[in-house]
């Protein structure tokens, strides 16, 4: 009788089959791993856009250094700055106050509102540059103006405009209830509030915003003021609330009421990414298994052979899963290039024009997500395949296969193989 092989002896075998098997398959194989690369890439960009989209605010806000809280009033902006300015906890204040401007030569409606930043309000005072820049706070001329505006009455960054100021009058002295005075004005930005990016009904707002020697000259004849109140612990929100209440005046928690309105609005988009994403996946996952099923079948001519080797159940599943690990491994390797280089799609909706973060970014959660889903989808269809297939060989199979145990002997044709007489039949060699 021929002596049992031992089980080194049955690795080496195990190592040389797959090591044939790869060097036979391997285009096969890549092209496959390529093939689930491409689509899970293509489900990860989804996902990655949903996910830009959906905490688009966040960056938007930090862009516009935007105010936690507004307090209306009607104070000059020295008096509010030094009843809110000892409060702990608050970073930086925001004060503007509003004019009366008309534009001569646009649309009746096209600019409905007009306000000036006080001096000390730090640039970008809450404001997103859409083009061109920031006024110079010492040129009393420069001015911005919303998108909206500048879409309805046909103005762009460099027009001059012709700026008609209007402050009440004071009668007993003799003068008009209103008194007009020509200025004139020079486009130097499009501008926006955040809220005007996600509510129609706040873009619609057209608004004309003039520079801080612009306020210097005209607070005097304001109708309105408000102060912006950026903090940098949450807590003094309710510090500010009590003061605020203390002085009469009024809060408006605009940081909260907005991020709600935008989240609000990128919801339909975010959602129908998301289910994008995941319809993908599952189509990528049902045709890239099957396609595996496929190629592990291909494989499984050599199995009684193998059998005979004294390779055991488990040792077909690592061998097959040895095949859907490489398979895996390769399509990690494209899904992770690809949704990186999909990440270039960034924010969508109303974000998509305005978001700071652009060009590549690496979101981590979604790629350890798509790394581990690719492995263990791969491995587990790998590894039942194989089980499955020595199960079904051994039923089917009309004769018993002796296979080598400690202490037992194999057919005179295993232990050949290991004496490597049949070894190049059973590798292709």
């Amino acid at each position: 009788l021929p002596r049992a092989p031992v089980p080194g002896r049955a690795m080496a075998a195990f190592v040389e089959v797959w090591a044939a098997r790869l060097s036979t398959n391997v285009r096969r194989w890549v092209v496959l791993g390529l093939i689930i690369g491409v689509g899970v890439a293509a489900g990860a960009t989804s996902l990655v856009a949903a996910r830009s989209t959906a905490t688009a605010f966040d960056r938007i806000r930090d862009l516009a250094q935007m105010e936690d809280v507004v307090v209306s009033h009607s104070q000059h902006p020295d008096v509010a700055e030094a009843e809110l300015g000892d409060i702990e906890g608050v970073d930086a204040l925001y004060h503007r106050v509003g004019l009366v401007y008309e534009v001569r030569g646009t649309p009746p409606g096209a600019i409905q509102a007009s306000l000036a930043l006080w001096e000390g309000s730090e640039y970008p005072a809450g404001l997103i540059v859409l083009e061109g820049r920031l006024p110079d706070p010492e040129s009393a001329i420069e001015v911005m103006i919303s998108q909206g505006a500048a879409d309805r009455a046909g103005l762009a960054v460099g027009d001059e405009l012709a700026l008609t100021h209007v402050r009440l009058g004071d009668v007993a002295a003799g003068e008009e209830p209103f008194v007009l005075s020509p200025e004139t004005g020079v486009v130097v930005g499009l501008v926006a509030l955040p809220r005007e990016l996600f509510d129609d009904e706040a873009a619609g707002f057209g608004s004309i915003v003039h520079s801080p020697a612009r306020a210097r000259q005209q607070v005097d004849t304001a109708f309105w003021s408000e102060t912006g109140v950026v903090v940098d612990d949450p807590a003094a929100i309710a510090e500010v609330e009590r003061r605020v209440g203390e002085l009469g005046w009024d809060l408006n928690q605009s940081a909260i009421v907005d991020q709600a309105v935008a989240e609000d609005s990128a919801r339909p988009l975010v959602v129908v990414l998301y289910v994008l994403a995941g319809l993908v996946f599952v189509a990528t996952a049902l045709v890239g298994s099957q396609a595996l099923l496929r190629v592990l079948d291909s494989n499984s001519g050599d199995v009684r052979t193998l059998e005979a080797i004294g390779l055991q159940r488990r040792d077909f599943a690592f061998l097959d899963g040895a095949t859907g690990l490489f398979v895996a491994l390769v399509a990690s390797a494209l899904a992770v290039l690809g949704t990186i280089a999909g990440s270039l799609v960034g924010s969508l909706g109303w974000a998509a024009d305005v978001d700071p973060r652009t060009g590549i970014h690496i979101d981590g959660p979604v790629l350890v997500g798509v790394v581990f889903g690719i492995i263990v989808v791969a491995l587990v269809v790998s590894v039942i395949a194989g089980l499955r297939r020595t199960s079904d060989r051994r039923r089917s199979s009309t004769a018993a296969v002796p296979t080598w145990v400690p202490g037992r002997a194999v057919p005179q044709a295993a232990a050949a193989f290991l004496a490597g007489d049949d070894r190049r039949r059973l590798v292709g060699g």
